[in-house]
């Protein structure tokens, strides 16, 4: 599998509105005259305190605006997430249409005159495209890579609201701690493919891969691998070799379960593989870790419903519900 950001990014959703910046109109100079400093893995820059016109270049992007508190004036579909686009859309945001993986032309941003533009992943199209964004607006990009706990700290630092975070990754590692209860040390294996041709599984530094330990399961041996990319790729002869007590083989928009599992070396899968939501089990957002960690208390427990794209709506409201203050 190459290393795809935009798709193996979150599944997100739900129908939620959170309370926060946003509206109609231009921004508000006065209203937004104070800063605050960020430092993101692509520079230093000054924020609004109060942004009143934010634009978000991909609906993960989005959604991690709304969970702190941030409505975004608009947001672009670049992610091609249908379930973050039901959870922007029901919260009175306007979704732009633009190709998966790429950004609007500078000038419909010029147009927009947002005071703050979020976009998610510095090698994704926000990251390649950085200096011509914020000329524009300051800008700040959030962080798909690293450990999860980490990497929801830092959203929530980027967007101002640190002590949501924190209650974000006491949801998670509440869930964690049931799935740990009932694991018992079970072997679950990790598959994935990607637009029905890309067999894969995770490596151990993935995020997934850290949920997974903490939920008490351990991982076969051939998964416990640590690689530099975002995924290890899989040979239609390798697959034998994946077997757990466990199988997961998430489906998604991006991802294709059943392609994996009609594979010969993967048939005797299929009767026990679970699939749950993709775009959370491959994902790299705070949202994503929470319903992650949700199926695995689930597939630890036996009791429960896992994770597909009619749950997300749900799905968002509990994940809001558990780390309110």
């Amino acid at each position: 599998m190459s290393r795809r950001w935009w798709p193996a990014a979150l599944a997100v959703v739900g129908a939620m509105l959170v309370a926060g910046c946003g509206g109609g109109g231009t921004a508000d100079p006065q209203a937004a005259a104070g800063t605050r400093p960020v430092t993101h893995e692509l520079g230093s820059v000054e924020v609004p305190t109060r942004p009143q016109n934010v634009v978000a270049v991909d609906e993960l992007a989005g959604l991690a605006a709304l969970s702190h508190g941030i409505t975004p004036r608009v947001v672009y579909t670049s992610a091609g997430d249908e379930g973050a686009q039901a959870v922007l859309r029901e919260a009175g945001v306007e979704l732009a249409p633009v190709q998966v993986a790429e950004l609007p032309p500078t000038e419909e941003l010029v147009r927009r005159a947002p005071d703050l533009v979020i976009g998610t992943g510095a090698q994704g199209a926000i990251g390649t495209s950085y200096a011509d964004v914020s000329k524009v607006a300051p800008t700040i990009v959030l962080p798909v890579s690293g450990e999860w706990r980490q990497m929801t700290t830092k959203v929530g630092e980027l967007l101002g609201n640190p002590e949501n975070a924190a209650r974000q990754v006491t949801a998670v590692e509440a869930r964690l701690r049931q799935a740990a209860g009932a694991s018992n040390g079970r072997t679950l294996s990790l598959l994935g493919n990607s637009f029905g041709t890309n067999n894969f599984t995770m490596p151990q530094n993935a995020p997934i891969s850290a949920l997974i330990r903490e939920a008490g399961f351990t991982r076969p041996a051939p998964q416990q691998q640590t690689v530099e990319g975002y995924s290890i790729v899989l040979s239609a002869e390798q697959l034998s070799e994946h077997g757990g007590d466990l199988v997961v083989v998430p489906a998604g928009t991006f991802y294709d379960a059943d392609a994996l599992l009609a594979i010969p070396t993967a048939k005797a899968f299929a009767p026990k593989a679970s699939r749950p939501l993709a775009e959370a089990w491959f994902g790299t957002t705070p949202f994503a870790f929470f319903v992650s960690a949700g199926d695995l208390r689930t597939l630890a427990t036996g009791q429960g419903t896992l994770s597909d794209a009619a749950a997300v709506p749900q799905l968002w409201r509990e994940f809001t519900a558990e780390s309110a203050a």
